[in-house]
């Protein structure tokens, strides 16, 4: 998930348009001062009963199942030995970070 302030102007929405639009399954918008809260810091305007701008919350599927079975073969594993739940994101980055192999570039 991803929440940004709806500003078409500005630097991220060009990356989020053309780079990242194949990957985007769902997305609301709100208004910020509706759902936004203040953390520790006061003083920025995200978060404060003066930010009445529309946000927009992103959801972005980015890693699909047929990725992750051929990265289990290029570290040596067998897909076949996993079932579908096993190759949710927390299983893939686990046999990534305790494998010996590298994946190439």
């Amino acid at each position: 998930m991803l929440v940004v302030p709806l500003w078409p102007l500005a630097h991220f929405w060009p990356l989020i348009a053309h780079k990242f639009s194949r990957y985007l399954v769902a997305h609301t918008i709100h208004i910020g001062n509706e759902v936004l809260t203040h953390g520790r810091n006061f003083n920025l305007l995200l978060g404060s009963d003066l930010f009445t701008e529309n946000i927009i919350a992103l959801r972005l599927l980015l890693v699909e199942i047929s990725f992750k079975r051929d990265t289990l073969t290029q570290l040596g594993y067998n897909p076949n030995d996993y079932g579908l739940h096993s190759l949710r994101s927390g299983a893939i980055t686990a046999a990534v970070c305790n494998s010996r192999n590298s994946i190439p570039d």
